[in-house]
């Protein structure tokens, strides 16, 4: 066994001298650890290859310098202990050395650099991926975030959380249908709407006392079979008075102008309601596909219906508005075939009892008074509120009294609220029948 007689500090490298060879025909790898750094550091001692030491044996050799004092374990070599000491004083820190295929232990001192310089690392990490989802979430629209949102919470009819306390959910809505608004033309007044009913009203009375003959009785054979099936289809299943019973009236030269407005107007506002089928609608086209669509199904109407589809009319109303916007019906308008077809067929009924049968006039304006019914279909179709017709005005009314024209009520607001009681814009039009 060979003890280590010197050591001394020479910079950052240790110099170890021994009397007598310690590892014999080996060059040792050994670890130098303290906080900040590890070095690997060769030792080559004195004599190295003068002999071979006996198995089983282990040397011990501790060292003291003027910054550490170090252990040093080689295995292999019987257990025998030396120790040098420098003269310097000052350091109170220890070292230890041991061969690299002994241990790979760190010290506490590394371990708590590398776990605090990891925590600051991630730390840096998560600000930036926060930085970059608000930067993207500021880009994206007020829909974009708003569904997001929503797809978040679940949301009360008051605008408040179920879960995740209370928001502001009916200020965002009311600012996002504020920007909608903003973007549609301002629906027409009520009473201008009414005022526009009662007109044509007032058209389809002056009509009646223009063009037909209401003092001499007309046949009923003057009266063809097509003339019959046409009325019939006018009428139509929902209508308050049966075929025989109008055709009675038209019949009776006391009864007749009252019987040719009704029959005219039932004609014009039934074609003008949402529902109609595509073929026989005043509407537009591509508008009455949709509302038959719409109300093929027989649901239970409330206010976010109401509102969505008050909504969809103004919107699709500013967006035909280039096509259908002016008030006029053209040539090439694709509702000048249903207005063609309808005035063909009040023609065929009212021709018989017309003053002069073959007048032009009376003809051209007859197709006036439709195309004026399609243009105020079109009309109340643009307007978030909700209308309807009414025929059977019960309220002050005898027994002999007859609806020829109906009154204009609103039932829904532009919110898609009910109006209970409906507000009426539009007074009927009532006649006495005769006896």
């Amino acid at each position: 066994m060979s003890l280590l007689t010197e050591a001394r500090t020479i910079s950052t490298e240790v110099t170890l001298t021994t009397s007598t060879t310690l590892f014999p025909g080996q060059t040792p790898q050994f670890t130098w650890s303290y906080p900040a750094s590890s070095t690997v550091v060769s030792l080559l001692p004195t004599g190295a290859h003068q002999s071979t030491p006996s198995a089983g044996i282990t040397t011990t050799v501790t060292i003291t310098t003027s910054q550490s004092t170090t252990s040093l374990q080689q295995p292999g070599t019987t257990a025998s202990n030396a120790t040098s000491s420098s003269t310097a004083n000052q350091s109170n820190s220890t070292h230890s050395l041991t061969p690299d295929h002994h241990s790979n232990d760190v010290s506490s001192g590394a371990a708590a650099g590398i776990g605090i310089g990891c925590a600051i690392v991630g730390a840096l990490l998560a600000s930036i991926l926060v930085l970059l989802f608000m930067r993207n979430r500021s880009r994206s629209s007020p829909t974009e975030r708003r569904a997001g949102d929503l797809s978040l919470e679940k949301y009360s009819d008051n605008g408040r959380t179920k879960a995740g306390g209370a928001t502001n959910i009916a200020m965002q809505e009311k600012a996002a249908d504020s920007s909608l608004l903003a973007a549609l033309p301002l629906p027409v007044p009520e009473r201008e709407i009414g005022d526009n009913f009662s007109k044509l009203g007032s058209a389809v009375k002056n009509h009646a006392k223009s063009y037909y003959n209401g003092s001499s009785d007309t046949e009923a054979s003057n009266r063809n079979s097509s003339s019959s099936q046409d009325l019939e289809r006018l009428l139509g299943p929902r209508c308050p008075i049966s075929k025989s019973r109008l055709e009675n009236l038209l019949s009776n030269p006391n009864c007749r102008l009252s019987a040719i407005r009704f029959l005219i107007a039932w004609a014009i506002v039934c074609n003008i309601q949402p529902g109609k089928q595509v073929l026989v609608s005043l509407l537009p086209p591509e508008l009455a596909q949709v509302l038959a669509t719409i109300f093929s199904v027989e649901i239970r109407e409330d206010s976010d219906r109401q509102k969505l589809l008050g909504r969809w009319r103004q919107i699709s109303g500013a967006l035909l508005q280039p096509t259908y916007g002016d008030g006029s019906v053209r040539p090439n308008d694709t509702r000048q075939r249903n207005v063609r077809d309808l005035t063909n067929a009040l023609n065929t009924v009212l021709e018989p009892y017309a003053a002069s049968p073959n007048d032009i006039e009376r003809a051209r304006n007859l197709e006036e008074l439709v195309k004026r019914g399609a243009r105020f279909g079109y009309l109340l179709f643009t307007q978030p509120t909700a209308w309807n017709f009414v025929w059977d005005e019960t309220e002050g009314r005898r027994q002999s009294d007859w609806v020829v024209f109906p009154s204009l009520v609103q039932v829904c607001d532009d919110q898609g609220r009910s109006r209970q009681p409906p507000i009426r814009y539009a007074e009927p039009q009532v006649v006495q029948l005769s006896r």
